[in-house]
């Protein structure tokens, strides 16, 4: 019989009132058991602090109360209280699969405990809640124990690049020893992926569904363009065109793919604070073009601002005639 792995979760909780305890339950449920259960409420003023109140004398639960300070840094401040071989990140409002701890314990053992294991999500509504935006966190493809690169560019090759820290499970010491933490700008989750996967010697990707996704509304997901939103994507453009002049490729499609998604960040930076009329750093993104020698970076960021336009325009002048129908 193998021995269980320390596996810490660490939970953010701000205002999540109507979901935290259904999802603390799915924590609570599993057969095996995580090492701890770290949540941090993030300056929660809608309830959510009186909810755990309840669990704080539950086994292996640690709860932390701190100011807000958003996502980013509430998961950085419950790692730095973590103790766990492997740490996961959780959302207060999603649902884990009730064989999580069994099935990640009996893959992470077979493959010899690589850095970072990747799996499948699944969306769901809530109840009464129906919108256009329903994200698929199918991985299309699985692999063993291959390199941080090599995962990049599988990801990339089956379009499939979910960012989310759900969706992963990753040593504690690939944090330590390559000083990674979370931003504290929006989209944090995605401007630490790609450093954390190219500090990882071994990597396994697995195309089973282990975390469900909830699609609600006034998530960050569905909440509208924002000048945090706008910038979050600025933050990711400037850490990635960093990785790109820092990290040394053994593969030559590497710096391909950093650059790639250093100017889908662009674009989308540009697009969404032109939308909502914040001024653009055009003169920063044509320094960054230059030191990575990828005018791509400009074009998308250009391309992005005139898409915004275009999509004014087509507003502005939408047709108001119909043709008529016998």
């Amino acid at each position: 019989m193998m021995a269980n792995i320390k596996i810490s979760v660490i939970v953010p909780a701000y205002n999540v009132k109507d979901y935290i305890e259904e999802s603390l339950r799915s924590l609570l449920v599993q057969d095996s058991g995580f090492h701890e259960i770290i949540i941090v409420d993030d300056g929660s003023n809608d309830g959510t602090s009186e909810i755990l109140k309840n669990y704080n004398n539950a086994k292996n639960i640690k709860i932390i109360s701190i100011a807000n300070g958003g996502q980013g840094n509430a998961r950085n401040i419950g790692m730095a209280a973590s103790s766990g071989d492997y740490i996961y990140f959780f959302d207060s409002d999603d649902i884990l699969h009730d064989e999580f701890v069994r099935r990640v314990n009996h893959k992470l053992q077979k493959s010899n405990f690589p850095d970072i294991l990747f799996f499948a999500g699944k969306s769901f509504f809530t109840p009464g809640y129906k919108t256009d935006f329903f994200p698929d966190y199918s991985r299309g493809f699985e692999a063993e124990n291959v390199s941080g690169e090599e995962a990049l560019s599988m990801f990339s090759k089956h379009g499939r690049v979910s960012s989310q820290p759900c969706l992963y499970i990753s040593k504690r010491s690939l944090w330590s020893a390559n000083n990674l933490k979370f931003k504290k700008s929006s989209h944090e989750d995605e401007e630490i992926l790609y450093p954390l996967i190219l500090a990882a010697e071994r990597v396994c990707v697995q195309d089973q569904v282990l975390f469900y996704r909830r699609v609600r509304p006034m998530s960050f997901m569905t909440t509208p363009k924002s000048k945090k939103k706008a910038y979050g994507c600025y933050v990711i453009m400037l850490s990635l065109v960093d990785l790109c002049l820092t990290f040394k490729p053994k593969l030559p499609t590497t710096k391909r793919l950093i650059l790639e998604r250093a100017a889908m960040y662009s674009s989308k930076y540009t697009r969404l604070s032109k939308s909502i009329n914040e001024k653009i750093d055009f003169k920063t993104i044509l320094i960054c073009s230059i030191k990575v020698k990828s005018i791509n970076l400009f074009i998308r960021a250009m391309y992005g601002h005139q898409r915004e336009n275009a999509t004014r325009l087509t507003r502005l002048f939408k047709p108001t005639w119909r043709v008529k129908t016998e």
